[in-house]
């Protein structure tokens, strides 16, 4: 009988021996290839968030460049009484404001105007708002605008009188109300209720909320570095009481100093909106706002704030082009009627070339003496307005081309 080979295989011994050398080796790739991985995902959320800054810089710049009128606010809606003194706009709550606000710059800028139909000039008005600190706007007690966000809001506008009717006869106005009218998009042109809730076009969040896993966004208007800390002894903070905190114990690459460029100034028609996004934390949520920043003895110290590293600037600067254009005293905008000393109208059918000396400066910014650091611009797109196309015939006195009966504005 032939003998049968035998038959060999690991024992039981050497399959854990093998299993536990592999499990070793396995280990070691891991910690090696884990602080590479963490290394990548925080590259990639850094690099994904200043895209993110970049974005919502190039939303800014392509929304407030082309605006025909900007009026920007910071620390909360204001404007100058009577008396020369900065004192708040009217409204209950902070979206009654925003809605005066944007009532307030049509009529400072298209109160009385009509187009080309002699109807009255119509549009649609933004509200930006850039929010640094969590705020209840509707007065209800729940926040709903939250920290690093960008809110707009779009509303409908009719401004001005109508002059003339379907058979070209002029109207008398004289007794008419001359008020702003701000309405929703998706309702009749004779209603002016107004419910956030069920307005898709009221605080429309622009940012991905996604983006808030891990970073921030804080704004700003003006000039702005953001610097290493370089020397922790020249930053301290109040803790509210009388002494002050110092900084010193905090590492130098841990934080980064946003502070404003007290030398540089933008043109007369310039606007420059700062987006810092950062990384949060638990203890601070990423920011210490309020720090005092005294270099030495000799120097007044200034307010700063800190940011936590890695920290993302990036400036959306503009020039408002058409604004700028707009306050040239030769630029024929609208057409307005003559009104006497006493602003009362006679049907007369006379008008006056109304170039921008006629109205309000077409931007201005305005800042709450005391009050939130957050931003809102109020602003009016002028491809978003009724036609404004003027022909006037030999005397000026009236528009040539006629209203068009099917015009619900015209009726």
């Amino acid at each position: 009988m032939k003998n049968r080979k035998k038959l060999k295989g690991f024992t039981l011994i050497e399959l854990i021996i093998v299993l536990a050398i592999f499990g070793i080796i396995l280990s070691v790739v891991m910690s090696l290839i884990d602080p590479v991985s963490k290394v990548m995902k925080r590259a990639s959320t850094k690099e994904r968030t200043a895209a993110y800054s970049d974005n919502i810089c190039e939303y800014i710049t392509n929304s407030v460049t082309y605006a025909r009128f900007v009026r920007v606010y910071e620390g909360g809606f204001v404007q100058k009484n009577d008396l020369g003194e900065i004192v708040a706009i009217a409204g209950d709550n902070l979206l009654e404001q925003e809605r005066n606000a944007a009532k307030l710059l049509i009529e400072q800028m298209l109160n009385d105007a009509v187009d080309c139909k002699g109807n009255p000039v119509r549009g649609t008005v933004h509200v930006l708002k850039f929010i640094n600190d969590d705020i209840d706007s509707t007065g209800d007690g729940n926040d709903d605008l939250f920290e690093g966000h960008v809110y707009d809001s779009s509303y409908t506008f009719t401004a001005g009188t109508k002059l003339y009717d379907n058979e070209m006869n002029v109207v008398d106005i004289s007794g008419q109300s001359r008020e702003v009218s701000l309405k929703k998009e998706d309702v009749t042109p004779d209603d002016t209720e107004f419910n956030p809730e069920n307005n898709k076009l009221i605080n429309r969040d622009l940012i991905n909320p996604e983006h808030y896993n891990e970073y921030s966004y804080y704004f700003s208007n003006g000039y702005y570095t953001l610097d290493p800390i370089d020397d922790p002894d020249c930053y301290s903070k109040t803790d509210g009481l009388s002494e002050s905190m110092n900084f010193a114990a905090v590492p130098i690459d841990y934080y980064s100093c946003f502070r404003p460029i007290s030398k540089i100034s933008g043109p007369e028609f310039s606007l420059n909106i700062n987006v810092v996004s950062y990384k949060k934390d638990d203890k601070t949520n990423g920011k210490i706002k309020k720090v005092t920043y005294k270099p030495d003895e000799h120097t007044e110290g200034e307010d700063v704030t800190l940011f936590r590293s890695p920290a993302h600037l990036k400036a959306a600067s503009m020039s408002l082009i058409n604004a700028s254009n707009f306050d040239r005293a030769n630029y024929v905008t609208y057409m307005k009627p003559e009104r006497d000393v006493d602003e009362n109208y006679e049907p007369s059918g006379t008008y006056k070339k109304a170039t921008g000396t006629d109205y309000g400066e077409a931007y201005e910014t305005w800042k709450a003496e005391s009050g939130n650091d957050d931003i809102y611009i109020v602003y009016i797109m002028p491809n978003e307005m009724s036609d404004v196309a003027i022909n006037y015939n030999s005397n000026q006195s009236g528009p040539e081309a006629t209203p068009d009966p099917t015009d619900e504005y015209s009726k």
